[in-house]
This record gives C-alpha cells, sequence and structure tokens, in this order.
C-alpha cells in the first residue's frame, strides 16, 4: 500500500497549511453528519493528510463564514458527505459550486443513494460515487472502503500532477545532458570557418 505524504507536526504542520492550504476538505450537514464527518476527519488526518472539518474552528451559523470559504479554495480536493439533509443543505450546494470552479477532485459519498434526490445533484453527475450505508453514518464509523476511496482518489491526484509537471518542462539534468551536443558542433563548425 502506497504510503501517504509526508507531513510534520505542530507548528510546521500549521504553518505548511497556512502557506499551501488543506489537502481535504470535508462537506457535510451538520443536522445528521457530524459524528461521521468527525470519524472521517479523524482518520484521515492519522494517515497524515491536512484536513479542513469547520467544526473545528468555526460557529455554525446561517451564513457560510470567510475562513470556510477561503479554506475551500485553498484544498486540493473535496469530499461531499451526502446525507439526506445534505442533500437538501444550500450551504453543502454552494461548497461544491464553488469548489467545482477550481477544477480539482470531488469525491461524493454517498448514503445509500441519497445523493439522487439532492437539488444540486446536476452539480456531481458522472462523479464516481463512493456507496456507504446508513447505518454508518448514524455510528459515525466511515468505513475503510471510504477512506482508501479518498487516500487512492488523494495519492493519484499528486501522482497524476506530477507527471504532468515533470513532462511539460525538462529536468535540470537533462538540459545539462543535451547541452554540449547543442552547443559544440555550432563552435566546432565556427572554428572549421575561421581557419
Amino acid at each position: 500500500m502506497p504510503r501517504p505524504p509526508l507531513r510534520l507536526s505542530g507548528f510546521w504542520d500549521r504553518l505548511l497549511a497556512v502557506l499551501f492550504g488543506q489537502d481535504i476538505f470535508i462537506s457535510y450537514s451538520r443536522g445528521d453528519a457530524v459524528v461521521y464527518a468527525e470519524a472521517l476527519a479523524n482518520r484521515l488526518a492519522a494517515l497524515d493528510y491536512a484536513v479542513f472539518l469547520d467544526q473545528w474552528g468555526t460557529q455554525p451559523g446561517a451564513e457560510i463564514p470567510p475562513v470556510v470559504h477561503k479554506a475551500l479554495r485553498r484544498s486540493a480536493m473535496l469530499v461531499c458527505i451526502c446525507s439526506d439533509a445534505a442533500c437538501q443543505s444550500q450551504a453543502v450546494e454552494i461548497e461544491i459550486a464553488q469548489f467545482k470552479k477550481t477544477k480539482r477532485p470531488i469525491i461524493p459519498i454517498d448514503m445509500e443513494r441519497a445523493i439522487e434526490s439532492a437539488r444540486w445533484f446536476p452539480l456531481l453527475a458522472g462523479l464516481a460515487r463512493t456507496p456507504e450505508t446508513r447505518s454508518a453514518l448514524a455510528l459515525g464509523t466511515p468505513s475503510d472502503q471510504v477512506v482508501g476511496r479518498v487516500q487512492n482518489a488523494f495519492q493519484f491526484t499528486r501522482r497524476n500532477q506530477r507527471s504532468v509537471r515533470d513532462s511539460r518542462s525538462p529536468s535540470p539534468c537533462c538540459c545539462w545532458q543535451s547541452w554540449p551536443r547543442r552547443t559544440w558542433p555550432g563552435r566546432r563548425a565556427r572554428a572549421r570557418s575561421r581557419r
């Protein structure tokens, strides 16, 4: 099994989050998924992912706080817990719509096909859903399948970004190795013409 990304603890971990954002933003409804969302966040944090969960630093309210919008924009991936209450939540819809503009991965966790009744279902149409049971939601115990799906999607995204970035720009080693072949033949030709 691939290892999760290396993370430093304490001060340095917080500094990295401030500078580079979070790895995973968890979107859910406080109406029925508070315990499940916290358990999922704890399991992902135990795997050394930087997770943003609004209950770890914001107060509930009618409006989404600016700190949540900022964390959403700066997160690498959105995990949406699609419970019955989330499917009717305007805040969840706003978070999905805002994150979709970033073109970063969205992982819908579908509680026994509840997502199909969501008012915002067209925003996620065509995405692969990860199934979960309502009993897991009620007990607040994310399945290993859900955690594995999030972990695999995150690692695949990082690996894919790295390979795209590497293919666009040559490495310094490649440039250095090809430099003599590009410059020496030209110098030899100029030297011969001077003779």
